[in-house]
């Protein structure tokens, strides 16, 4: 594969989540909101610093691909719906999910349709541009997942809610796109339980 002029046989990357430092996790990853608050200094700093350790780590295990991390959340329920949740429109209120290994974490419910309210990974795509001169990847957590982990009170068919979170997500990726991120990794990690 070509990467950034260079012909890699195999490349690597890391998949998923890193362990994020304990000082990010024990405030700052609490109240992070992407661009949902007005611009601020200190967070800023602290993503940077947080994304610029994380490509550090990555770049001295020798890895091809730099990613994200995941680092917007402090565990994954929080990195994996809650955080788009709030961006999409959901009510963060609901009953438990259905998946075996999340039943310990909330379905938010919908009263009203899914649009893009801020940006979902625009800010930790920044960063990690500054982080790094090497390859990068920004990871979204995936349509089905969003879809299937939602108490719909607003759509009448599974498919209108997936094809409208997929149009917001899909709005998110074109501006990471044009920061010039070179790849993008969409996690459906759901399909074992289910496929619709």
């Amino acid at each position: 594969m070509e990467i950034q002029g260079k012909n890699v046989m195999l490349p690597t990357s890391m998949v998923g989540n890193y362990p994020n430092p304990r000082w990010w996790d024990a405030h700052i990853a609490r109240e992070w909101t992407g661009d949902q608050n007005p611009p601020d200094s200190f967070l800023h700093e602290a993503l940077d610093d947080v994304i610029l350790a994380l490509a550090h780590d990555q770049e001295a295990a020798g890895l091809d691909i730099i990613t994200d991390g995941r680092i917007h959340g402090d565990n994954y329920g929080d990195q994996a719906l809650y955080y788009y949740y709030k961006r999409l429109g959901y009510d963060l209120k609901g009953g438990y999910l259905g998946f075996p290994i999340y039943s310990r974490l909330h379905a938010g419910t919908l009263t009203q349709e899914v649009k893009r309210r801020g940006a979902i990974m625009v800010e930790q795509a920044r960063a990690l541009k500054k982080a790094t001169n090497k390859a990068t990847k920004i990871q979204y957590t995936g349509i089905q997942v969003l879809g299937q982990a939602t108490n719909d009170l607003y759509y009448k068919s599974s498919r209108d809610r997936a094809m409208d979170i997929a149009k917001a997500i899909n709005e998110d990726i074109l501006e990471v796109d044009s920061l010039g991120i070179d790849f993008i990794q969409l996690d459906e990690f759901t399909w074992p339980y289910f496929f619709e």
